[in-house]
C-alpha cells in the first residue's frame, strides 16, 4: 500500500500532463476543453493577406503597363497613317503642279490653227484656274520680255526701279553700281574668250541678285517679281509687263496702264519682247489641303531639238486658290 502511494506521488510530480494541468489530472475532459479555450483565446498567426495585396497591386500595375503600351502602339500607328496620307497628298500635289507646267508649255508650243483661235493662257502672267478631280490648279504663263533684264537693261531703267524700291538713295546707288560691276566683269570675261557664251552671263538667275553688295532682303523681295535674267532686252514690253513693273517705272509713282506706257515712259525703257523666254507657274491645292507651287523658266527656239529648253526650275509663289472663280473649268 505504501508502494502504491509512492507511485501516485511520483505520477503527480513527474507527469507532463500534471505539470500542464497545475498538478492534477482531470478525468472528465476538463483539461481538453481548457486547452481548446486557451488556443482559441490566443492571437492567430499572421495570415498571407499582405502577400495577396502585393500580388493584386502587381497585377493591376502590369495591366496598366500593358494598356499604356497598347494605347501608345495604336497612337503611333495612327500618326504613321496620317503622316503617310500627308506624304501621299504632297506627292500628288507636286505631280499635279508639274502637270500644270506641262499644260502651259504645250500651250506655248501649240500653233494657232485659225486666225480667230487664241491661246488658252495669256502671256501677261494672269493665272487661269482649273480643276483636276478634287484639286484646284492655277496656271499662268508670263513673257519674260515684260520684265527688266538684269544683264541687258539700260542703267537708267535699273536706276528708276531702285530709286523707287530702295529705302534711301545711298542704297539704290550702291546696288546699281554693284549690278553694273558684275555686268562689266562678265563682259570682260566674254571678250577674253572671244565669244558670247550664255554661261558667262552676269546673272544666270534672278536669285543671284540677292548676292550683290548693298542688297538687303526687303529690297530683294520687292525686286524679285520685276526682273529677269533671260529676256535679253534693253527695256521691257509694256503689252505683257506685270502691273508691278508698270508701277515701279512711273516717274510720279502713279500707275501706268499698258496703253499709256508709250506716252508716259521714256522710249529707252520700252522694247518689243522677242517672245523667247517664258515663266510657267503652276500651283495646286488638293482636296485635302496639300499645296505645292512650281515654276519653270523655258526658252523657245526652233534651233533646239524639242523646240524648247528648261533654263531653271524653282518653287513658285503661292496664290489664294480658295476664292471662287468663274474661270475654274476642267483642266
Amino acid at each position: 500500500m505504501r508502494w502504491t502511494h509512492l507511485k501516485s506521488l511520483r505520477w503527480r510530480h513527474c507527469s507532463p500532463r500534471n505539470r500542464l494541468a497545475g498538478g492534477s489530472v482531470p478525468r472528465d475532459g476538463t483539461h481538453a476543453r481548457q486547452r481548446m479555450r486557451r488556443v482559441a483565446a490566443a492571437p492567430a498567426p499572421p495570415r498571407a493577406a499582405s502577400q495577396d495585396g502585393f500580388a493584386l497591386v502587381s497585377a493591376i500595375w502590369a495591366i496598366g503597363v500593358l494598356s499604356l503600351l497598347f494605347v501608345t502602339y495604336i497612337a503611333a500607328a495612327r500618326y504613321r497613317a496620317i503622316e503617310a496620307l500627308h506624304l501621299a497628298e504632297s506627292a500628288r500635289a507636286e505631280m499635279l503642279a508639274q502637270a500644270g507646267v506641262t499644260l502651259g508649255l504645250l500651250d506655248l508650243l501649240a500653233r494657232p490653227s485659225a486666225a480667230g483661235s487664241s491661246r488658252r493662257f495669256g502671256h501677261d502672267g494672269r493665272p487661269v484656274t482649273c480643276t483636276l478631280g478634287a484639286s484646284r490648279v492655277a496656271i499662268s504663263v508670263a513673257d519674260e520680255g515684260g520684265k527688266i533684264d538684269l544683264n541687258t537693261a539700260v542703267p537708267t531703267l535699273l536706276a528708276t526701279v531702285l530709286n523707287r524700291l530702295a529705302p534711301d538713295r545711298q542704297t539704290s546707288t550702291l546696288v546699281l553700281k554693284s549690278i553694273l560691276d558684275v555686268r562689266e566683269a562678265a563682259a570682260t570675261a566674254q571678250r577674253a574668250r572671244g565669244i558670247a557664251s550664255p554661261e558667262a552671263a552676269a546673272f544666270r538667275t534672278v536669285f543671284e541678285l540677292g548676292q550683290v553688295p548693298g542688297m538687303d532682303q526687303r529690297l530683294f523681295q520687292a525686286m524679285l517679281p520685276l526682273v529677269t535674267a533671260h529676256s535679253g532686252s534693253t527695256g521691257f514690253d509694256a503689252e505683257v509687263a506685270p502691273s508691278a513693273v508698270l508701277a515701279a517705272v512711273a516717274a510720279d509713282g502713279s500707275p501706268v496702264s499698258r496703253t499709256e506706257a508709250g506716252g508716259r515712259l521714256p522710249p529707252s525703257y520700252l522694247a518689243v519682247s522677242p517672245g523667247r523666254a517664258f515663266v510657267i507657274s503652276s500651283e495646286v491645292v488638293t482636296g485635302l489641303g496639300a499645296r505645292y507651287a512650281q515654276e519653270a523658266v523655258v526658252e523657245l527656239s526652233d534651233a533646239l531639238g524639242d523646240g524648247y529648253a528648261v533654263k531653271e526650275w524653282r518653287t513658285g509663289l503661292q496664290r489664294d486658290l480658295n476664292k471662287p472663280t468663274a474661270r475654274a473649268s476642267n483642266c
